[in-house]
């Protein structure tokens, strides 16, 4: 019989723009909060029990709580779970000891009648906005950019909001601190869709349907937090949670918003920050863009890298995953369909020969010490903190 440990929530406390819950992990604790301008919903009980579910299944559980919770997301926690196990091995079913609210529904907010898209101001989410022009759009701070990088979340910030009214489509902000809490249990690709969603449903009296765009094709589908048929089990009675976008892949999607002026101004793509910058230019998610951006003609027309395409460097990257090199295979695939640069074209073999190299995947994965150091000299690039 395998052992197990506790795992808590009590203490739930929400005043209009602020809520707030304690997560006992056996003898740890954790308080996670949530802060918006926005009159923030009484669903604090579900948002902490999407974000404590998988520490219980880490820890072995039950996960117990007090507070009474949609019948709806109760009823399709087991085929979550059964998800969660079937992508991470240190993952086991648990017993969930929370009870089922009564009425279903809360009383209807006046202003929950409309329709949102998870916004991060990258090529999925400006590609779903485009697709939607009547939706609201929804920003976490704290998922990609830490809360303490005060003056790099005022100018993501300021931006996506200028975006959000050059659309004409209003700009949801929440802000939270729950990857303190997550990060140690999940792996933020399989987490951030629970943790999404814990924050969606705080937003429930603004919105009643959250529209999360996917990173993948139907053809290249993997396990990942938002996997289509992950996401709409986190939605309750008043709620609802949608993937979408499937239908096309990140290069079919960034030629098809790339002209725009907006998208121009504003896209945003990096996730590693390095130097606090909005695009630092280099890290490979920024050059696997950039080299998109190229192959479609309208590079020249971006102003948010922070500095110019480098084939070099492309030629060098390294995605972290290698579940990541599909993006470079698609990247070079457009590239050879639209008779892009040699040169465009040799990098992204090369960058993809060495994406594919498992003695290279293995040395990065744990490198000795000095290759360790000559590797983040020769490409000049600091430890990501994420």
């Amino acid at each position: 019989m395998r052992g197990f440990i506790l795992v808590i929530i009590d203490e739930f406390k929400t005043v209009f723009g602020r809520a707030e819950g304690r997560i006992r992990v056996g003898s740890r604790e954790y308080r996670v909060e949530f802060k918006s301008t926005l009159e923030l919903s009484d669903a604090i009980a579900e948002s902490l029990l999407l974000l404590a579910l998988p520490a219980a299944m880490r820890c072995g559980g039950p996960l117990i709580s007090a507070a009474p919770v949609s019948p709806r997301l109760l009823e399709n926690i087991p085929r979550i779970q059964d998800l969660y196990c079937s992508w991470n091995a240190k993952l086991h079913p648990v017993e969930i000891r929370v009870p089922a609210r009564v009425p279903a529904t809360r009383p209807a907010a006046p202003d929950a009648t409309c329709q949102a898209i998870a916004f991060s101001g990258g090529v999925d989410s400006f590609y779903a906005a485009l697709q939607s022009p009547g939706s609201s759009l929804v920003y976490v701070h704290g998922f990609d950019v830490a809360l303490g990088k005060h003056e790099l979340r005022k100018v993501v910030s300021e931006r996506l909001a200028w975006s959000a009214a050059q659309l004409g489509q209003p700009l949801l902000e929440i802000e939270t601190n729950l990857r303190e809490f997550s990060d140690r249990y999940l792996p933020w690709i399989f987490a951030y869709g629970g943790a999404l969603a814990a924050c969606a449903l705080l937003l429930s009296r603004h919105i009643d349907t959250l529209d999360v765009s996917a990173g993948v094709s139907y053809e290249r589908l993997q396990p990942d937090g938002t996997h289509p048929q992950l996401t709409p089990l986190f939605s309750t009675e008043d709620l609802a949670f949608a993937a979408q976008g499937y239908e096309l892949n990140r290069v079919e999607k960034t030629e098809i918003i790339a002209g725009h002026p907006v998208v121009q101004s504003a896209l945003r793509v990096c996730w590693e920050n390095r130097g606090d910058e909005y695009n630092c230019g280099v890290c490979e998610k920024c050059l696997r863009t950039m080299a998109a951006l190229e192959i479609f003609g309208v590079l020249q027309h971006y102003s948010t890298f922070s500095v110019p395409f480098d084939y070099g460097r492309l030629s060098r990257a390294m995605p972290a995953s290698p579940n990541l090199t599909l993006f470079i295979d698609e990247n070079l695939q457009a590239a050879r369909a639209r008779n892009a640069s040699p040169e465009l074209i040799g990098s992204l073999e090369n960058e993809l020969a060495r994406a594919q190299s498992p003695l290279l995947r293995t040395l990065l994965r744990k490198p000795p010490r000095i290759f360790n150091d000559w590797y983040y000299r020769a490409f000049q690039c600091q430890a990501s903190t994420h």
